[in-house]
Protein backbone atom coordinates (compact mmCIF):
# COMPACT_ATOMS: atom_id res chain seq x y z
CA UNK A 1 0.00 0.00 0.00
CA UNK A 2 1.45 2.96 -0.83
CA UNK A 3 -0.33 5.97 0.93
CA UNK A 4 1.07 9.54 0.20
CA UNK A 5 -1.98 11.30 2.52
CA UNK A 6 -3.93 10.64 5.27
CA UNK A 7 -6.22 12.06 8.05
CA UNK A 8 -8.34 11.61 10.96
CA UNK A 9 -11.94 12.68 10.53
CA UNK A 10 -13.42 13.82 13.99
CA UNK A 11 -16.62 12.50 14.39
CA UNK A 12 -18.89 14.60 16.40
CA UNK A 13 -20.43 13.23 19.98
CA UNK A 14 -23.56 11.59 19.73
CA UNK A 15 -23.33 11.35 16.12
CA UNK A 16 -23.97 7.71 14.90
CA UNK A 17 -21.93 6.72 11.62
CA UNK A 18 -24.11 5.84 8.70
CA UNK A 19 -21.49 3.07 7.39
CA UNK A 20 -23.40 2.17 4.82
CA UNK A 21 -23.25 5.39 2.64
CA UNK A 22 -20.21 5.61 0.47
CA UNK A 23 -19.06 2.33 2.19
CA UNK A 24 -15.22 1.98 1.13
CA UNK A 25 -15.84 -1.91 1.17
CA UNK A 26 -17.99 -1.50 -1.47
CA UNK A 27 -16.12 1.16 -3.53
CA UNK A 28 -13.20 -1.25 -3.47
CA UNK A 29 -14.95 -4.09 -4.40
CA UNK A 30 -15.85 -1.62 -7.56
CA UNK A 31 -12.40 -1.46 -8.29
CA UNK A 32 -12.42 -5.33 -8.48
CA UNK A 33 -15.74 -5.15 -10.93
CA UNK A 34 -14.31 -2.77 -13.06
CA UNK A 35 -11.01 -3.97 -13.89
CA UNK A 36 -10.66 -6.18 -17.25
CA UNK A 37 -7.98 -8.38 -18.68
CA UNK A 38 -6.61 -8.95 -21.88
CA UNK A 39 -7.66 -12.15 -23.10
CA UNK A 40 -10.83 -13.92 -22.43
CA UNK A 41 -12.29 -15.27 -19.18
CA UNK A 42 -11.48 -18.71 -20.04
CA UNK A 43 -7.94 -17.97 -19.93
CA UNK A 44 -7.70 -17.53 -16.28
CA UNK A 45 -8.76 -19.32 -13.19
CA UNK A 46 -10.42 -16.08 -11.14
CA UNK A 47 -9.97 -17.81 -8.15
CA UNK A 48 -6.42 -17.73 -8.00
CA UNK A 49 -6.75 -13.75 -9.30
CA UNK A 50 -4.62 -10.75 -6.89
CA UNK A 51 -5.29 -7.67 -6.96
CA UNK A 52 -2.92 -4.68 -6.06
CA UNK A 53 -4.59 -1.08 -5.50
CA UNK A 54 -2.47 1.48 -4.40
CA UNK A 55 -4.32 4.72 -1.95
CA UNK A 56 -2.66 8.05 -2.55
CA UNK A 57 -5.02 9.41 0.24
CA UNK A 58 -6.81 8.02 3.62
CA UNK A 59 -9.32 9.11 6.07
CA UNK A 60 -10.35 7.13 9.10
CA UNK A 61 -12.88 8.05 11.61
CA UNK A 62 -11.89 9.36 14.85
CA UNK A 63 -12.44 8.13 18.51
CA UNK A 64 -16.08 7.98 20.12
CA UNK A 65 -16.06 9.99 23.39
CA UNK A 66 -14.57 10.84 25.76
CA UNK A 67 -11.70 10.57 23.51
CA UNK A 68 -13.15 12.43 20.31
CA UNK A 69 -10.62 14.65 20.43
CA UNK A 70 -7.64 12.81 20.40
CA UNK A 71 -6.75 12.88 16.37
CA UNK A 72 -3.40 11.56 16.38
CA UNK A 73 -3.75 7.50 15.59
CA UNK A 74 -0.58 6.94 17.85
CA UNK A 75 -2.28 8.29 20.72
CA UNK A 76 -5.59 6.28 20.20
CA UNK A 77 -5.65 3.60 22.21
CA UNK A 78 -8.26 2.56 23.64
CA UNK A 79 -9.08 -1.31 23.13
CA UNK A 80 -12.44 -1.24 23.19
CA UNK A 81 -13.55 1.57 20.65
CA UNK A 82 -14.03 0.38 17.60
CA UNK A 83 -15.10 3.55 15.92
CA UNK A 84 -11.64 4.96 16.06
CA UNK A 85 -9.10 4.17 12.71
CA UNK A 86 -12.48 2.35 10.67
CA UNK A 87 -12.31 3.98 7.33
CA UNK A 88 -13.84 6.49 5.90
CA UNK A 89 -12.75 7.00 2.78
CA UNK A 90 -10.03 6.77 0.52
CA UNK A 91 -8.27 7.93 -2.93
CA UNK A 92 -6.84 5.01 -5.23
CA UNK A 93 -3.67 6.21 -6.79
CA UNK A 94 -3.02 6.00 -10.72
CA UNK A 95 -1.48 2.81 -11.04
CA UNK A 96 -3.09 -0.87 -10.08
CA UNK A 97 -1.49 -4.59 -10.47
CA UNK A 98 -3.07 -7.49 -10.75
CA UNK A 99 -1.20 -11.20 -11.06
CA UNK A 100 -2.15 -14.94 -11.71
CA UNK A 101 -2.57 -17.36 -13.83
CA UNK A 102 -3.16 -17.60 -17.42
CA UNK A 103 -3.29 -20.22 -20.33
CA UNK A 104 -3.39 -20.51 -23.70
CA UNK A 105 -3.28 -23.85 -25.76
CA UNK A 106 -1.73 -26.43 -23.29
CA UNK A 107 0.27 -23.63 -21.84
CA UNK A 108 -0.49 -22.28 -17.94
CA UNK A 109 1.65 -19.88 -16.33
CA UNK A 110 1.96 -16.38 -14.24
CA UNK A 111 0.83 -13.37 -15.59
CA UNK A 112 0.96 -9.56 -14.37
CA UNK A 113 -1.31 -6.75 -15.57
CA UNK A 114 -0.23 -3.44 -15.03
CA UNK A 115 -2.93 0.11 -15.74
CA UNK A 116 -2.75 3.48 -15.43
CA UNK A 117 -5.46 5.74 -14.92
CA UNK A 118 -6.18 7.57 -17.45
CA UNK A 119 -8.20 10.49 -16.90
CA UNK A 120 -7.09 14.57 -16.29
CA UNK A 121 -6.51 13.54 -12.73
CA UNK A 122 -3.08 11.09 -13.07
CA UNK A 123 0.14 13.00 -12.32
CA UNK A 124 1.23 12.55 -15.82
CA UNK A 125 -1.99 14.31 -17.49
CA UNK A 126 -1.47 17.18 -14.81
CA UNK A 127 2.08 17.50 -15.55
CA UNK A 128 1.28 17.51 -19.63
CA UNK A 129 -1.67 20.26 -19.02
CA UNK A 130 -3.85 17.61 -21.10
CA UNK A 131 -3.92 14.86 -23.09
CA UNK A 132 -2.03 12.00 -22.73
CA UNK A 133 -2.45 10.65 -26.18
CA UNK A 134 -2.90 7.25 -27.54
CA UNK A 135 0.25 5.56 -25.45
CA UNK A 136 2.48 5.80 -22.50
CA UNK A 137 5.57 4.71 -21.43
CA UNK A 138 6.30 1.85 -18.52
CA UNK A 139 9.77 1.47 -16.95
CA UNK A 140 9.93 -2.03 -14.88
CA UNK A 141 11.53 -3.97 -12.75
CA UNK A 142 9.94 -7.29 -11.08
CA UNK A 143 11.68 -8.91 -8.43
CA UNK A 144 15.32 -8.70 -10.18
CA UNK A 145 14.44 -8.80 -13.40
CA UNK A 146 14.06 -5.29 -15.18
CA UNK A 147 12.92 -3.88 -18.62
CA UNK A 148 15.63 -3.38 -20.91
CA UNK A 149 13.33 -0.10 -22.48
CA UNK A 150 10.71 1.71 -21.34
CA UNK A 151 7.70 -0.35 -22.55
CA UNK A 152 4.71 1.51 -24.46
CA UNK A 153 1.52 1.06 -23.53
CA UNK A 154 -1.64 1.88 -25.31
CA UNK A 155 -4.89 3.00 -23.72
CA UNK A 156 -7.66 0.57 -23.15
CA UNK A 157 -11.48 1.95 -24.07
CA UNK A 158 -13.18 -0.71 -21.99
CA UNK A 159 -11.59 0.79 -19.22
CA UNK A 160 -10.41 4.34 -19.63
CA UNK A 161 -6.87 3.26 -18.35
CA UNK A 162 -3.33 2.79 -19.82
CA UNK A 163 -2.78 -1.29 -19.65
CA UNK A 164 -0.68 -4.29 -20.27
CA UNK A 165 -0.76 -7.64 -19.91
CA UNK A 166 2.82 -9.73 -19.49
CA UNK A 167 2.61 -13.29 -19.86
CA UNK A 168 5.22 -15.77 -18.91
CA UNK A 169 4.67 -17.41 -22.11
CA UNK A 170 8.02 -19.15 -23.74
CA UNK A 171 7.50 -19.58 -27.10
CA UNK A 172 7.54 -17.10 -30.28
CA UNK A 173 4.87 -14.58 -30.09
CA UNK A 174 3.06 -16.16 -33.73
CA UNK A 175 2.34 -19.57 -31.60
CA UNK A 176 1.02 -17.40 -28.66
CA UNK A 177 -1.32 -15.60 -30.89
CA UNK A 178 -2.35 -18.91 -32.40
CA UNK A 179 -3.48 -20.24 -29.04
CA UNK A 180 -5.03 -17.41 -28.10
CA UNK A 181 -8.53 -16.49 -28.10
CA UNK A 182 -10.10 -13.06 -30.54
CA UNK A 183 -9.62 -10.75 -27.31
CA UNK A 184 -6.29 -12.16 -26.43
CA UNK A 185 -4.91 -11.62 -30.10
CA UNK A 186 -6.47 -8.20 -30.51
CA UNK A 187 -4.62 -7.46 -27.22
CA UNK A 188 -1.61 -8.84 -28.60
CA UNK A 189 -2.33 -7.07 -31.89
CA UNK A 190 -2.56 -3.33 -30.20
CA UNK A 191 0.36 -4.01 -27.95
CA UNK A 192 -1.68 -4.63 -24.55
CA UNK A 193 -0.71 -8.14 -23.92
CA UNK A 194 2.91 -9.25 -24.11
CA UNK A 195 4.90 -12.45 -23.91
CA UNK A 196 7.73 -11.40 -20.91
CA UNK A 197 8.89 -15.02 -19.94
CA UNK A 198 12.45 -13.20 -18.57
CA UNK A 199 9.82 -10.39 -16.34
CA UNK A 200 7.59 -13.19 -14.97
CA UNK A 201 9.19 -16.50 -15.40
CA UNK A 202 7.85 -19.94 -13.14
CA UNK A 203 5.60 -22.62 -14.33
CA UNK A 204 2.42 -23.90 -12.04
CA UNK A 205 4.52 -27.39 -12.03
CA UNK A 206 7.63 -25.85 -9.97
CA UNK A 207 5.90 -26.02 -6.64
CA UNK A 208 4.30 -29.84 -6.79
CA UNK A 209 5.66 -31.87 -3.49
CA UNK A 210 8.11 -33.79 -5.48
CA UNK A 211 10.50 -31.13 -6.45
CA UNK A 212 11.00 -30.15 -2.61
CA UNK A 213 13.72 -33.25 -2.47
CA UNK A 214 14.50 -32.25 1.15
CA UNK A 215 14.60 -28.32 0.23
CA UNK A 216 12.35 -25.97 1.54
CA UNK A 217 9.82 -23.88 -0.83
CA UNK A 218 11.78 -20.80 -0.53
CA UNK A 219 14.47 -22.79 -2.22
CA UNK A 220 12.83 -23.76 -5.11
CA UNK A 221 12.37 -21.08 -7.92
CA UNK A 222 12.76 -18.02 -6.16
CA UNK A 223 12.31 -15.60 -9.11
CA UNK A 224 8.63 -16.93 -9.67
CA UNK A 225 6.22 -13.88 -10.32
CA UNK A 226 3.64 -17.05 -8.30
CA UNK A 227 5.76 -17.65 -5.71
CA UNK A 228 3.76 -19.19 -2.17
CA UNK A 229 6.03 -18.17 0.05
CA UNK A 230 8.70 -15.19 -1.05
CA UNK A 231 6.76 -11.47 -1.97
CA UNK A 232 7.15 -9.82 -5.46
CA UNK A 233 8.66 -7.11 -5.85
CA UNK A 234 7.73 -4.64 -8.32
CA UNK A 235 9.17 -1.22 -9.02
CA UNK A 236 7.45 1.25 -11.44
CA UNK A 237 8.11 4.60 -13.38
CA UNK A 238 5.58 5.90 -16.21
CA UNK A 239 6.09 8.21 -18.81
CA UNK A 240 4.51 9.98 -21.56
CA UNK A 241 4.73 8.85 -24.54
CA UNK A 242 8.11 11.07 -25.99
CA UNK A 243 9.83 10.36 -22.67
CA UNK A 244 9.70 13.68 -21.71
CA UNK A 245 7.65 13.32 -18.24
CA UNK A 246 7.79 11.27 -15.58
CA UNK A 247 5.91 9.73 -12.95
CA UNK A 248 8.22 7.73 -11.21
CA UNK A 249 8.86 9.92 -8.00
CA UNK A 250 11.96 11.69 -8.58
CA UNK A 251 13.59 9.15 -10.19
CA UNK A 252 12.96 6.93 -6.99
CA UNK A 253 10.08 4.88 -8.65
CA UNK A 254 7.05 3.61 -7.27
CA UNK A 255 7.84 0.39 -4.94
CA UNK A 256 5.01 -2.27 -4.94
CA UNK A 257 5.10 -5.67 -3.59
CA UNK A 258 2.48 -9.13 -3.47
CA UNK A 259 3.63 -10.23 -0.35
CA UNK A 260 0.37 -11.97 0.94
CA UNK A 261 2.38 -15.26 2.00
CA UNK A 262 0.33 -18.33 1.87
CA UNK A 263 1.53 -21.14 3.76
CA UNK A 264 0.78 -25.28 3.12
CA UNK A 265 0.04 -27.35 0.77
CA UNK A 266 -2.72 -25.98 -1.11
CA UNK A 267 -2.88 -22.75 0.90
CA UNK A 268 -4.36 -24.93 3.51
CA UNK A 269 -3.47 -22.55 7.47
CA UNK A 270 -4.44 -24.03 10.81
CA UNK A 271 -3.68 -21.53 13.68
CA UNK A 272 -2.80 -24.01 17.06
CA UNK A 273 -4.04 -26.74 17.18
CA UNK A 274 -8.07 -26.59 15.54
CA UNK A 275 -8.09 -26.21 12.28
Amino acid sequence: MEILHSEVVPVRPGTAIDYDHNNPVARLLSLVEGAALAAGREAYPFEELQYLFPIRALQLYGPSPPSDGVLDPTQQDSKTDFQKQNVASFLAADTQLIRGIASAGAWIGPFLRLSYRAGPDSVLAGMARGSLGSSIRLWLRVGRNTTPAPLSVPYDAETGRYAVELWGWPGTVSDLKGALDPRGQAALDRGALIAAPSLVPGTTGDFRREALDGRFVNEIAPDHALHPTRPLHIEVGWASADGSLWDSLGGANHQFEFSMILRGWENYLSVGTSP
